[in-house]
């Protein structure tokens, strides 16, 4: 169960160690390629800067910085958890969320892979309401030329949970 996800998770996760791994040799190496900018440099550049860039673009730095992403151990914790869920349920909602951030993952611009590695996958239940959340956690997400927070990510969901609504009233529950 949650074979997409789990996979999903475990991609970005390597990919992100692998990134910042070739970045710091890079920059131990020293010389031109020291200059390029890395993962670890974004984040700090933005988590100095990020209220100043966003605190006047009309209330998105409250949304940038209000969500959370919760690590993949734990994800995995709160999903074993919510094992009462139908079987075809969470199917659907592993096939067809984790498909869409897959597919995010590898068409997402990459500059210093920040971005690229802060996409997000999370599950959660609200009383009766099983919920998957696609996301990305960078504070820098809404600037990102061609917009691919919505081109990749938002608008992939939302015909997904149109599938995932459509199987599981196929499979009656």
């Amino acid at each position: 169960m949650w074979d997409v996800t789990t996979k999903f998770w475990e991609t970005r996760d390597a990919w992100a160690s692998a990134t910042q791994a070739r970045q710091a040799a890079r920059v131990a190496a020293g010389g031109k390629a020291a200059k390029y900018p890395t993962m670890v440099n974004q984040a700090r550049k933005w988590s100095l800067n990020a209220e100043r860039y966003l605190s006047t673009r009309k209330g998105l730095y409250q949304a940038a910085m209000a969500s959370v992403e919760v690590p993949a151990e734990l994800q995995l914790v709160f999903m074993r958890l919510i094992g009462n869920l139908s079987e075809e349920l969470t199917k659907a909602y592993d096939a067809e969320l984790g498909s869409v951030a897959f597919r995010a993952w590898r068409e997402w611009p990459v500059l210093t892979g920040l971005s690229k590695s802060s996409i997000t996958l999370q599950y959660t239940q609200e009383g009766d309401t099983f919920i998957g959340a696609i996301g990305n956690s960078a504070p820098y997400v809404y600037f990102i030329a061609n917009n691919p927070r919505s081109n990749l990510i938002r608008l992939p969901a939302m015909v997904a949970a149109g599938r995932i609504v459509e199987r599981i009233k196929v499979s009656g529950n």
